[in-house]
């Protein structure tokens, strides 16, 4: 029993020094027997300074468990069939990017952009059986291992052995998403891991024994705590993880952000997964930054601030993720920037800045963005707004689903804005004023579900789109001065709408200006054609020139 005491009493001391005294106590205090495991300075190592709740995975490594028998003659892909997946070893360049088809855009793996992943990996794509009838749009709220994110998933193991990945649908809109399952193939099927290890002769380690926390992974036998994860690269404080291989960094001058590396002896960024093949034209701009300034770095309770010539240039968090940044001469951000280096980010200051591309300033919370000649922005682009009042006053072009769902934004000021995109401006629950002083179009599906919208202002639009300017509980009046046409479910849903005035309506579609306060009064002079189902809810119309009034549904 002194042995025993000793020996637990000189592990604490290591663990201590190594990952910190709270760390240690919190193994001591929950359960010592922890202090047993062989090898725990290893795999606690890479772990970090916090438990952050490793303590049930860490029990879990003390139990010896038998390895779960698969029945004879059942391969892995009968056992996938056996879970509803239609499952096939994607052994060439055609059947690695076969999958490709079910992913959206923004949310492609890393696997279909290297060539050479068949060639080093044991490649398993799995796809369910009801895969057509699982949508994106139906999971607004994506979450890692629900029905959408696995209903395709990727199962990815090291020829050489070691280190398996399954991903999934999602890629990387949720978190640890090369992480399904715990990456762990019983997760799926009982008995996969060893069918897979069998089929393919080869060997890799998981844990079934306890859910990994966020921002931890289980490699090798040993755990590691990372901050960013990008093609099977796994980015923590002062090292990178590749396939299992831990490569230690120049801890005085070299630091991640994201994945990309700063090196403040070479005056350097690096973006550690660019191919060859697919630069990323985010890079040169960090690095025109940079040109001919003076770095400084400090670390202020573990986040990294960095100045150039005594001006803050970036901020980041614990994890090093940006947080605020400044471009100080960058005119444009390519498309993707987000999913980089700009994900977490809530505040961007770029007074140079004119255009933004798409997807590149879609992460949530923007609490500050002073971008005072901006001019066009792209696809997906600031969502989320943590602002009392959005200000773009030389806006003039909008990409799709842009400027929705925040909840502190009271006033949005576009001026010069000639187009609302698709989807865009809609679900921001506290948007009380909108100003588009120059917009001639209204996207479909645009201007909607604002709760709290009582004022838009917009005297030059034209054309408004199919199932825009709808469910807005708050809104009682629409000048439409020179509307010429109404889409399809175009101004509907509107319960306090009691005057729509549209002198220039000539046009209106299927089921539009229904279900509108009861008895809203529609002033068209110049309308001549109604289509089916419009003016539902006692609506009364002024439309001396129309003729087709059979098909109003009152």
């Amino acid at each position: 029993m002194e042995g025993v005491k000793y020996m637990a009493k000189s592990m604490f001391d290591i663990i201590k020094k190594q990952n910190g005294e709270k760390f240690a106590k919190e193994i001591r205090d929950t359960d010592s027997r922890i202090f047993e495991i062989e090898n725990l300075p290893e795999i606690l190592k890479y772990a970090g300074r916090n438990p952050e709740n490793l303590i049930p995975f860490l029990r879990g490594l003390l139990k010896v468990e038998e390895d779960v028998q698969t029945p004879e003659g059942e391969d892995p892909f009968t056992l996938l069939k056996q879970a509803g997946y239609n499952a096939f070893y994607a052994n060439t360049l055609k059947k690695q990017n076969s999958i490709q088809k079910y992913f959206d855009n923004s949310e492609e793996l890393c696997t279909f952009r290297d060539p050479d992943r068949y060639k080093n990996y044991y490649i398993i794509h799995a796809v369910k059986e009801n895969v057509d009838q699982i949508r994106r749009e139906d999971f607004p709220y994506p979450e890692r291992q629900d029905a959408y994110g696995t209903s395709v998933i990727s199962i990815q193991i090291v020829k050489e052995g070691g280190f398996i990945s399954i991903k999934n649908r999602y890629n990387h809109s949720v978190l640890m998403a090369d992480a399904t399952f715990e990456s762990n193939p019983d997760n799926i099927i009982k008995g996969l891991s060893a069918s897979l290890k069998k089929y393919f002769n080869v060997d890799f380690k998981t844990s079934s024994v306890a859910k990994l926390p966020d921002g931890f992974t289980y490699q090798n036998g040993c755990l590691y705590k990372y901050n960013d994860e990008l093609n099977n690269y796994y980015f923590g404080d002062g090292f990178y993880l590749k396939d299992g291989v831990v490569t230690e960094l120049k801890k005085d001058y070299q630091f991640f952000v994201g994945h990309y590396l700063f090196d403040l002896k070479e005056k350097t960024i690096t973006n550690f997964v660019e191919s060859s093949k697919q630069k990323d034209p985010f890079l040169p701009i960090l690095n025109e930054e940079l040109k001919g300034k003076k770095i400084q770095k400090q670390v202020v309770n573990g986040s990294i601030h960095l100045y150039l010539d005594d001006e803050i240039f970036l901020k980041t968090n614990e994890k090093h993720e940006a947080k605020e940044i400044t471009f100080f001469k960058a005119e444009e951000l390519p498309s993707g920037a987000f999913r980089n280096i700009l994900t977490n980010a809530i505040s961007l200051t770029a007074p140079n800045l004119r255009k933004i591309g798409s997807y590149c300033c879609s992460g949530p919370f923007w609490k500050k963005v002073d971008t005072p000649k901006l001019e066009e922005i792209g696809d997906n682009n600031f969502s989320c707004m943590d602002m009392k009042v959005i200000s773009f006053p030389h806006l003039k072009k909008m990409g799709q689903r842009c400027l929705s769902f925040s909840h502190t934004v009271k006033r949005m000021y576009l001026p010069e804005l000639k187009e609302v995109g698709a989807n865009s401006i809609s679900y921001n629950s506290k948007l009380e004023i909108l100003t588009l002083k120059s917009a001639e179009k209204i996207g479909k599906k645009s201007i909607s579900s604002n709760k709290s919208l009582k004022r838009i202002f917009m005297p030059q639009v034209k054309v408004i789109e199919d199932a825009a300017l709808c469910d807005n509980e708050s809104l009682t009046r629409l000048n439409l001065l020179r509307v010429e046409s109404i889409g399809d479910l175009a101004i509907r849903g509107n319960p306090k709408l009691k005057r729509v005035f549209a002198p220039r309506l000539v046009q209106g579609g299927i089921a539009c200006l229904s279900d509108n306060a009861f008895g809203c009064y529609i002033t068209a002079k110049n309308l001549k054609e109604l289509n089916i189902g419009s003016l539902k809810n006692g609506a009364r119309l002024y439309a001396p020139k129309l003729k087709n009034m059979d098909f109003i549904v009152n």
